[in-house]
């Protein structure tokens, strides 16, 4: 079983202040690339291909997107960095970067193309397939070029894309945007890594879900003993605060307030249950002050999961995405949304799901009683079905 290296960047974690960080929704860009011909083999040992950057090199371009890495669990064939404003999941022949807030993710775009370029002797560096998406943000008009509109955005990937297509789907606060260019050489990538992936946007969190993404949330663990018990989940776990203050799957060396808070949130709201037959799993949380939370888990050292949360009152937000297959651990898509929506319970959510080749699983039809799907759109985009459902609270 390996055991992921992790690395703490306490000069941004210890005193990261995100008073003013409340746009949830974040720009997520997924980008592929193939192996040279003579190096796909290769590409099967360990630290090959994308992971041969350095962390120092994929700072500079984080540098341009306007966040830090706060840590990383580093494997053989996966990088998971939690990031000052979300995540960055690097592996040998695919860089996925998520962003929210005010970042301008697509100012990265040049500088990730150049790195690839510049530091990977086995890759090709011209893509073979780019995603881009996003929901409507909550505050656009604080958002900094190019992601003041979609014609902007959509602007600047037609310049490295030009075939790409951009495409709209749903309505008015729920609308999510893509941009996708997909090539037809399917099988062309390093292995048998057939992509999958979920994503579950939700807004309007019950309040008492969202308040315990909180620091202050989290200190109220450490009342006195003989405090009365609670159905809330932070108030009745005060006996276990030794063990919930440690990591899950890595080493006890989180001595920051923000991890330090992160992995007690974690444990404390069942966010280590998603999957509950894992047994080889990792998460990597980090806490903000005075609210929010992100994470990033990794299963078996090679698949992700990712949450973000940003639960201020009146425009609460959090988001899980995934490219975990659910079957290998015997659950349905089914079993991962209602585990989730659980922990958060949104007034209302968007899903959004991709599969490659001949999909097999779907998005489960009647998904739950409490919610009344408001739109279903079914697509395909290359290689790829992708399905798109909002639901509300009924």
């Amino acid at each position: 079983m390996e055991k992921p290296v992790k690395y703490i960047n306490h000069e941004v974690a210890d005193t990261l202040d995100s008073t003013n960080a409340f746009e949830g929704p974040e720009k997520l860009l997924e980008i592929w690339f193939a192996p040279k011909e003579p190096h796909v083999s290769a590409m099967a040992q360990p630290r090959q291909g994308l992971l041969a950057v350095p962390r120092q090199v994929w700072e500079t371009m984080l540098n341009l997107v306007q966040c830090k890495v706060l840590s990383m669990l580093s494997y053989e064939g996966l990088d998971s960095y939690v990031l000052s404003e979300s995540s960055f999941f690097v592996y040998p022949h695919v860089l996925i970067l998520k962003t929210c807030g005010t970042t301008t993710l697509l100012d990265g775009l040049p500088r990730m193309l150049e790195i690839v370029a510049d530091y990977t002797r086995t890759i090709d560096p011209s893509p073979l397939r780019i995603f881009y998406s996003r929901r409507s943000f909550m505050f656009p008009d604080r958002q900094l070029h190019p992601h003041r509109s979609w014609e902007d955005e959509t602007a600047v990937l037609k310049q490295y894309f030009p075939d790409g297509q951009a495409m709209e789907f749903g309505a008015g606060k729920d609308k999510w945007y893509m941009f996708s260019c997909v090539q037809s050489q399917v099988g062309k990538t390093c292995d048998n890594f057939n992509d999958f992936s979920l994503e579950i946007m939700m807004t309007d969190l019950d309040p008492a879900a969202a308040n315990l993404f909180s620091f202050d949330a989290v200190r109220s663990l450490n009342s006195p003993p003989g405090t009365p018990t609670s159905a809330n989940p932070m108030e009745s776990s005060m006996l276990s605060i030794d063990s919930m203050a440690s990591s899950v799957g890595c080493e006890p060396d989180d001595d920051d307030p923000g991890h330090h808070q992160g992995n007690i949130l974690t444990k404390a709201t069942e966010i280590d249950e998603i999957y509950p037959t894992v047994t080889n799993q990792a998460i990597d949380s980090f806490a903000f002050a005075p609210c929010g939370y992100s994470c990033n888990g990794v299963i078996d050292a090679e698949r992700y999961f990712s949450i973000h949360v940003t639960p201020e009152t009146g425009f609460s937000y959090a988001s899980f995405e995934t490219n975990v297959p659910p079957q290998r651990f015997g659950m349905t898509h089914l079993d991962v949304i209602q585990k989730v929506l659980s922990i958060f319970r949104p007034a209302n959510f968007t899903l959004v799901l991709f599969e490659e080749g001949k999909p097999k699983l779907g998005l489960p039809a009647g998904l739950s009683d409490k919610y009344s799907p408001t739109c279903e759109v079914s697509q395909s985009v290359g290689n790829y079905k992708m399905w798109y459902q909002t639901y509300r609270l009924t």
